[in-house]
């Protein structure tokens, strides 16, 4: 990253230096004010892109935060996930995480297939499952016919806002009402067509990495849910 960084500062000094002798030979064979021009218009077609993509990213930070609207006592929410074909971790392992914050129960939906060693998926339905501890604290999963929880959180990540700025959203809401109790957002600039050309993803899309983001405050002795949905359940 460090290398990229130095070669995309000799780039863009490389550039001024030949925009302001392009500028300089205009100027000399016309007036002044033309190879001021010739600069400005060079250096606007050659890095106004980067210039918008910066004002729109600042633009977006302005919404960036934590924000809880209220809080509410429950019992356990439904925790809403948009990639249900996890093979690297299983649910079991957040649901106990969440369960040992105090809730009685977690709910969430799973996907029945199996990855198979081609990358294909076996075929599956999607189902509700309830994730508890049974009266002698022993982990217990079983699986439910609909959901009984009136809160709902869920969190996503890369959600690209347009081709140079990515956003990562997590919310809390009331699953019948659809009233917000509090949401997390922030952007990430991946940089415009200047800086874009230099910093690529894997798949060839511009990305700076995660470092370049809104820099929200946030209390990381609390997620967002713990915040928002306090366990009836105490842990003592």
């Amino acid at each position: 990253m460090t290398l990229i960084f130095l070669k995309m500062v000799a780039a863009f000094f490389g550039c001024i230096i030949v925009f302001v002798l392009i500028a300089y030979i205009v100027g000399s064979i016309s007036k002044v004010w033309c190879g001021i021009l010739t600069f400005f218009i060079l250096f606007g077609l050659m890095f106004g892109h980067d210039i918008y993509v910066i004002r729109q990213f600042n633009h977006l930070c302005s919404s960036a935060g934590d924000y809880i609207y209220r809080k509410e006592k429950v019992d356990g929410f439904y925790r809403l996930r948009t990639n249900y074909q996890v093979t690297s971790f299983t649910f079991d392992d957040i649901a106990k995480s969440y369960l040992n914050q105090g809730y009685s129960y977690i709910e969430a939906k799973e996907f029945t297939g199996e990855r198979l060693a081609t990358g294909r998926w076996t075929a599956g339905e999607y189902v509700f499952y309830r994730f508890s501890y049974d009266k002698n604290g022993n982990f217990k999963k079983e699986r439910i016919p609909e959901l009984k929880s009136d809160y709902e959180y869920s969190s996503e990540v890369n959600i690209r806002v347009s081709e140079y700025i990515d956003k990562s959203e997590e919310y809390v809401k009331n699953r019948h009402t659809g009233e917000l109790l509090g949401v997390s957002r922030d952007f990430i600039a991946l940089g415009g067509k200047f800086m874009g050309y230099f910093f690529r993803d894997e798949n060839g899309h511009a990305y700076m990495g995660t470092g370049n983001d809104c820099h929200i405050k946030v209390d990381i002795s609390k997620s967002l849910p713990e915040a928002v949905l306090i366990p009836n359940k105490s842990l003592h």
